[in-house]
């Protein structure tokens, strides 16, 4: 296994039990104690800062950067890190088990490698660059498409709900075979590249969150860039995904609802 994808999985496998026992508490909770996210937030930070620390005692002079809790080791470096410890923080306090620990490698703001755990499935998926992405050491790819909106089933992120982006979102689900809100956009992407879903858009974008998601759909076979078809990278501020054929009547979709 390539040595970061080692990492990665060692320092997710030390929290994974914790992860589990702590959502089948949060599970047990009214919905009034599940509101207080300040108890998730200590959890969520002690979750990262454990990756965090598992990571640089294999590479010291990286720099991990945590969606909580920040940045962790040398402020500047060309090996950086970006780690989620839960990507669909709504559904873990919801009960809703699709939701997954991210992390991802870069080098010169290059991704080179991917790992996304889903704690209570166990799914676990990778990808490295140029070598393709995995579903628990199985490669996966995205199917083939037509390239027609009318024969896709779309993903999208929970913002998609929201008062400014509900036309769009309706338009979507007009011209398609349907949109479907996981609320973990990372589980969502993977599960896109399984074939359960034809492509996928983001509204919002965020590195720990969202990166090694990136790598996966594009050692996958699916194309990743913002709305505007430039390829994402860490400054994007929105995502889609699709096979090449079908990117760019995506793109259009997305350009029609806004107007």
């Amino acid at each position: 296994m390539n040595p970061q994808l080692t990492i990665a999985q060692k320092s997710v496998s030390k929290v994974s039990r914790l992860i589990n026992q702590i959502f089948e508490q949060t599970a047990k909770l009214s919905q009034a104690q599940r509101e207080e996210t300040e108890r998730f937030d200590i959890f969520y930070a002690q979750i990262e800062t454990e990756i965090a620390k598992e990571i640089l005692y294999a590479y010291p002079d990286h720099t991990v950067e945590t969606k909580l809790t920040g940045v962790h080791g040398p402020a500047q470096n060309k090996s950086y890190w970006y780690v989620s410890g839960i990507v669909g923080k709504q559904n873990f306090l919801g009960g809703n088990a699709d939701f997954a620990v991210s992390v991802a490698y870069m080098v010169e703001d290059k991704l080179m490698a991917a790992y996304v755990y889903a704690p209570v499935s166990q799914k676990t998926y990778m990808a490295v660059k140029n070598e393709g992405a995995t579903l628990n050491d199985i490669r996966i790819r995205l199917p083939r498409h037509s390239g027609r909106i009318s024969d896709a089933l779309l993903l999208t992120d929970a913002r998609s709900l929201r008062k400014e982006n509900v036309m769009m979102t309706a338009h979507l689900h007009h011209l398609s075979l349907g949109v479907r809100v996981l609320g973990d956009e990372a589980l969502s992407i993977c599960e896109m590249i399984e074939g359960k879903a034809s492509a996928a858009w983001l509204n919002a974008f965020d590195p720990c969150d969202h990166l090694a998601a990136v790598l996966i759909a594009q050692e996958g076979g699916a194309l990743a860039t913002d709305f505007s078809g430039n390829e994402v990278d860490i400054s994007a501020e929105n995502a889609a995904f699709a096979t090449p054929k079908l990117l760019k009547p995506l793109l259009q979709s997305i350009h029609q609802a806004k107007r």
